[in-house]
């Protein structure tokens, strides 16, 4: 008997380095905000022995290099699930430049996944 698996939902955030209400916000113990701070370090970390490129265009970005801003994916079973579930994608420069709207607009197009608002499944 088939089984059908319900696709996963995730909600989606910009955080940006010019932005310090992010860091601030996970500082005073805002649970979204400490999600996003702990998906960009995850980040951070896997670049020291990988590559990865921006999520929106082609743009590599070398060992060490800190982006500008990233795109933050929490998944929306989060609160019903102990392990912790958020991913970060890098965004270069030029993207970290765009609106929100478009910049989760270009995620969705260049992943192939469905966007509704901020979510992406």
């Amino acid at each position: 008997m088939p089984t059908h698996q319900t696709p996963q939902i995730f909600r989606m955030l910009v955080v940006r380095q010019a932005d310090p209400q992010w860091l601030a916000k996970a500082r005073s113990g805002d649970r979204t905000a400490q999600m996003c701070m702990l998906a960009v370090a995850r980040w951070m970390k896997e670049m020291v022995t990988g590559r990865s490129s921006c999520i929106c265009c082609d743009v590599v970005f070398s060992r060490g290099a800190i982006p500008e801003a990233f795109l933050v994916l929490i998944s929306s079973e989060q609160a019903l699930s102990d392990k912790l579930n958020v991913r970060a994608a890098a965004l270069c420069t030029e993207c970290s430049t765009r609106e929100d709207q478009w910049l989760m607009a270009e995620c969705a197009r260049r992943t192939g996944l469905a966007r509704t608002g901020d979510q992406l499944q």
